[in-house]
């Protein structure tokens, strides 16, 4: 199975959508059940083995001094911008998202081996959904469905029908092509993840990030948008580039994460990731809508629900602590 979780961050962090929740852990406590505990309840499938700076007190500075003695209070925590464009928009990425119920787009995803230089190139749909989470307030669950129809490998071009699904929780693979069905627990029961909170996901992505965490982070400045490759034909995007600072998690993984969002929508439709090995992995989002009524059709393909038919092989590997 291909990660999934990585080929969204890009939303892609690694791709899409937002992180607002006032949960700071690594993942948020989910209070009430879901109905995503178990999504084989309907079916029987074969399953695998299981500080801030002290200062001089009020009282110890004596009242003719008190005036000439006021002291600025600076938060070690924050980190300034020098560039006051860039630092407004962060600002404003991490508000963009507050009202994103959902999008559907088509997607171009490319990796490209660093050592060898293959191009795979897989296209298709995604759909991005972000539900409240009962019994938490301010709290939610963010869904993923990716699902592919054509490959290209060195300029060979197949129809390859793979679907991949993220419900929080539980992530899917659905291969029509072999009858194939397998899912993963990834998260402990009781939990969801948050693909796109800065250290949760793949990508890195500030969208609804808070703007000190992704300072804290990386170096942040502005991307032009690429002479060549599968981004130049971007047009209306504002580009930033992401360098990891040293030390952070995402400096052992990447080298640098650009990432290109709508002008109007301040929605991100390019990702162009530069791991460390000499891997490259790209995101193209075309065709977007948002906030939108989905049909049940399309909702159902984010539901993650094995097969009934018995041609099928269903694999189902419940969360084993790791």
């Amino acid at each position: 199975m291909i990660n999934f979780v990585a080929l969204c961050s890009i939303l892609v962090a690694g791709l899409f959508g937002a992180c607002t929740t006032p949960t700071e852990n690594a993942a948020v406590t989910v209070a009430a059940a879901s109905v995503r505990d178990d999504p084989t309840a309907q079916a029987k499938p074969q399953t695998q083995p299981e500080s801030k700076p002290q200062s001089q007190s009020d009282a110890e500075i004596a009242p003719a001094e008190a005036e000439d003695n006021q002291l600025e209070f600076v938060d070690p925590d924050i980190i300034p911008v020098d560039d006051p464009e860039l630092d407004a928009l962060l600002d404003k990425l991490e508000h963009t998202a507050d009202d994103l119920r959902n999008f559907t787009a088509r997607i171009v995803y490319r990796k490209t081996d660093g050592l060898l230089n293959r191009k795979e190139t897989r296209t298709g749909n995604i759909i991005y959904i972000s539900e409240p989470v009962q019994g938490l307030p301010g709290n939610q669950i963010r869904k993923f469905a990716i699902i592919f129809d054509i490959l290209v490998v060195n300029e060979q071009r197949r129809q390859r029908n793979k679907h991949y699904i993220f419900d929080g929780r539980w992530l899917a693979e659905i291969d029509d092509r072999n009858k194939q069905f397998q899912a993963r627990e990834i998260v402990p029961p009781g939990r969801v993840l948050d693909p796109l909170k800065l250290g949760e996901g793949p990508f890195p992505l500030p969208l609804g990030q808070k703007k000190n965490e992704v300072l804290k982070r990386f170096v942040v400045d502005w991307a032009d948008i690429p002479p060549s490759g599968m981004l130049a034909g971007l047009e209306n995007v504002i580009g930033i580039v992401l360098v990891p600072r040293p030390g952070s998690d995402e400096a052992g993984e990447f080298n640098r994460v650009d990432v290109y969002y709508d002008k109007k929508t301040m929605l991100p439709v390019g990702v162009d990731a530069l791991h460390r090995n000499g891997d490259r992995k790209t995101v193209r989002l075309k065709e977007m809508a948002h906030n939108i009524e989905l049909d049940a059709q399309t909702l159902s393909k984010v539901n993650i629900a094995p097969p009934q038919d018995d041609e099928w092989v269903v694999i189902v590997e419940p969360w084993q602590g790791n």
